[in-house]
């Protein structure tokens, strides 16, 4: 089903959705998309994600959930989770950021599923 991976490169996220802009504009790769955004205790936290059409069952998605300054500009990269659906399950996806009532955590939700859950 999901494939997870860990990432917690530094990344500004004013570049990353620059390139993926470019790679989607310059040469057609993929399609980059904004899902969520929420702000909590002075970070803003939003989902991303981007989507490459592959041959047959090949395409995939990556969501990514990044941590930013209060600003939004500097950002890194807390969790990313690969999905493979078709283009119309693609469309079709309920992305969201679920800040839990204690203030101490959020967490990333793919269709209803909790995939990871952030302790800030």
């Amino acid at each position: 089903m999901a494939k997870k991976r860990e990432d917690s490169s530094c990344l500004c996220a004013h570049t990353a959705k620059w390139f993926g802009l470019l790679v989607n504009v310059r040469f057609g790769f993929a399609r980059f998309e904004h899902f969520a955004r929420a702000e909590i205790r002075g970070h803003v936290y939003y989902i991303d994600s981007i989507w490459k059409v592959g041959v047959g069952h090949n395409s995939k998605a990556l969501f990514a959930l990044f941590e930013c300054d209060k600003e939004g500009t500097l950002c890194q990269i807390v969790h990313s989770e690969y999905v493979y659906p078709n283009e119309e399950e693609y469309e079709a996806m309920q992305v969201a950021l679920i800040p839990h009532l204690d203030g101490n955590k959020i967490s990333m939700q793919i269709d209803g599923k909790i995939v990871y859950t952030h302790h800030l």
